[in-house]
């Protein structure tokens, strides 16, 4: 994008130690400063090419920082924000079945708005700009934590119409036995919030897990998401357990499936896929399918994505692979820093120190990330007339210094903690570590009550302490 004409402007991230662009000529500007004029991107420059016009508005003293694009989180539950460390240390199934679905089916819809508060409110602490939910029984509340804390997002109902597999059984309060009633109610999220909150907020179409979706309920999510002009999710290829029910339901891979019932598309993003069979492959290229990649989840669970080590694979191929959190309960953390520094896992797998160097982790971060989003035209790099979603990284730090290359820095060395300011839309949502746009004492108080609650309601009080001695 070619830079506008200089004129006065609304806001200037000013004299930044480095600006990381991830333009298409992925520019890293030294002394650089991003211009913004209303939720847009006018110029990046050099510093010293910033007119008195443009530094007459508001100006953010970036020297000493890194400025980067916002990080995009293309999986997270956002609702599960206060199951955090309820799941740790078990066989995923117990971690799903016994952990999280229980705690799931026991939120109510206040529960639901505050985990959403509590979550949008982490990720602008850790420099995520844009994320996608995973669906969720509240999307409303999804939306209204998008709309109050300034962040931007792509929220879908969750819908599941098959409740058991040879794994187990959803809670009864997570399924919908009739594939209308999920049909409707998942249309009615996405015509009444796609496009909210000046365009902040965008609604797709959900199968929770492609064996936990009928035939009808995957293809009339797949239509209503082409009808709708936006996007469809599923977990898929999650694990070992996971493609073993999927062939033992239904007779085939969960891919194959998927192509034999025309779900599958540039419009869909498969969450996790880490266990797609190698002979399956060829079709995520072939349909442009997107994946939402999330190493630090997958280690956490013992999920086996990473160590099966296809997404190099497919990266190799041209799918476009994203980085996700996953939930709180999954992660225990929404650092985004710290899962492009996972995504290096990769090395170790294939004995390969070259896959995924930082340049890369940091664009599956950033413009791969809005790319799965399908939101890439917009945001994902710093660029004229992108809207203005960046954060400003405290470098000026001894365990940041010294700074040859100022990417390897920011996967290897940095953390959240390290995000001194988040820009989203051109709005500062948060500012040397202060959320501006949150209570945070009132998000702290309802955050330890409700997961007290919660946790009592949902019959997980056992499970609450480390194996040692509380005393």
């Amino acid at each position: 994008m070619t830079s506008q004409a200089q004129g006065s402007a609304d806001l200037v991230v000013h004299n930044a130690d480095f600006v990381i662009t991830v333009d298409k000529d992925r520019r890293i500007i030294q002394n650089g400063s991003v211009v913004i004029k209303g939720n847009s991107i006018s110029r990046v420059v050099k510093a010293n090419e910033v007119t008195q016009e443009e530094l007459a508005g508001r100006v953010i003293d970036a020297s000493g920082k890194i400025v980067s694009p916002g990080f995009i989180d293309t999986h997270i539950h956002t609702t599960k924000q206060f199951n955090r460390g309820l799941a740790d240390d078990v066989e995923l199934r117990d971690h799903l079945l016994a952990r999280n679905f229980p705690f799931e089916a026991a939120l109510d819809e206040e529960d639901a708005y505050w985990s959403s508060i509590a979550c949008t409110t982490e990720m602008i602490r850790s420099g995520t700009t844009c994320f996608i939910d995973a669906g969720n029984q509240f999307p409303d509340c999804s939306a209204r934590a998008i709309e109050e804390t300034g962040i931007r997002g792509i929220i879908a109902r969750t819908a599941s119409d098959l409740g058991g597999s040879v794994q187990g059984h959803l809670p009864a309060q997570l399924v919908t036995d009739s594939t209308e009633e999920m049909l409707t109610l998942s249309t009615q999220t996405v015509e009444h919030w796609n496009g909210k909150a000046d365009g902040r907020i965008r609604a797709w179409f959900q199968v929770r897990i492609t064996y936990l979706g009928s035939d009808t309920l995957c293809q009339e999510m797949k239509r209503l998401a082409d009808q709708h002009k936006t996007g469809m999710e599923s977990h898929c290829s999650s694990s070992l357990e996971n493609r073993s029910t999927a062939y033992r339901t239904f007779g085939m891979t969960e891919l194959r499936r998927l192509d034999k019932l025309g779900v599958l598309g540039s419009n869909f993003m498969g969450i996790h896929m880490g266990w797609v069979e190698e002979g399956d492959m060829y079709l995520l290229p072939k349909y442009d399918v997107k994946i939402a990649h999330c190493p630090a989840s997958s280690m956490h669970a013992a999920m086996g994505c990473d160590l099966n080590g296809k997404i190099p694979m497919m990266m190799s191929m041209g799918v476009t692979v994203g980085l996700g959190s996953d939930a709180a309960p999954s992660n225990n953390s929404l650092d985004m820093i710290r899962n492009m520094y996972c995504a290096g896992i990769h090395k170790e797998i294939h004995q390969d120190a070259r896959l995924i160097p930082a340049e890369k982790a940091l664009e599956m971060g950033t413009i791969d990330g809005a790319r799965v989003a399908q939101w890439d035209d917009e945001i994902g790099s710093l660029e004229v007339g992108k809207k203005a979603d960046l954060v400003l990284i405290n470098a000026n730090q001894v365990e940041m210094q010294p700074m040859y290359n100022p990417i390897s820095n920011l996967v290897y060395s940095c953390h959240a903690g390290h995000v001194d300011t988040t820009i989203v839309d051109g709005k500062v949502l948060m500012e040397g570590r202060r959320v501006l746009t949150v209570n945070e004492d009132k998000l702290l108080e309802e955050t330890r009550r409700r997961g007290d609650q919660i946790t009592t309601r949902a019959g997980l009080d056992h499970v609450r302490h480390s194996s040692w001695p509380l005393v």
